[in-house]
């Protein structure tokens, strides 16, 4: 979430981020995504968006739907480690262990100091 935060604050000009990230943290999730959704038909290519939506799709349980958003985030922001370890989480709760482990064990190792 802290990731997404400081997008939403860097970005005060967008209402609609900002909207559907204040609905995901009400636990709106329904809500959040169609703001999403509406947000990311006119900028498909927005990666906080997307990493937002990939929050969302968690949240529902959606975790292959999280994977690919998530990851699309992180392979244009490897530095962003709230990022990887939501994609640890999102293995995890797939029940993809090895992955999961793996995931979480590489962040670790790339960022040591962020833990």
């Amino acid at each position: 979430l802290h990731i997404v935060a400081r997008q939403v604050e860097g970005r005060g000009d967008d209402r609609q981020l900002t909207l559907a990230f204040r609905l995901y943290q009400e636990g709106r999730f329904t809500q959040a995504y169609k703001e999403v959704a509406a947000l990311l038909f006119s900028q498909p290519d927005y990666l906080p968006a997307r990493n937002l939506r990939g929050l969302i799709y968690m949240a529902k349980g959606k975790y292959e739907d999280a994977l690919t958003d998530l990851q699309a985030y992180y392979v244009a922001h490897p530095e962003e480690t709230d990022t990887a370890y939501n994609i640890g989480l999102a293995l995890l709760y797939r029940n993809s262990l090895r992955e999961s482990i793996e995931a979480f064990s590489a962040v670790i190792t790339a960022h040591p100091d962020d833990f």
